[in-house]
């Protein structure tokens, strides 16, 4: 494996990861804000 293979392969688990991140971020907001709008609502 060359250098530039290992910094690809890096590359990708690191774009990976910041998907896998960025998902849960989303997720975490959508649940948050529907139990704001539930707490606005009573």
């Amino acid at each position: 494996m060359t250098k530039k293979d290992k910094q690809l392969e890096l590359k990708d688990k690191i774009v990976k990861g910041l998907e896998k991140v960025y998902e849960k971020l989303i997720i975490f907001k959508k649940e948050k804000n529907s139990e704001t709008c539930y707490y606005a609502r009573r």
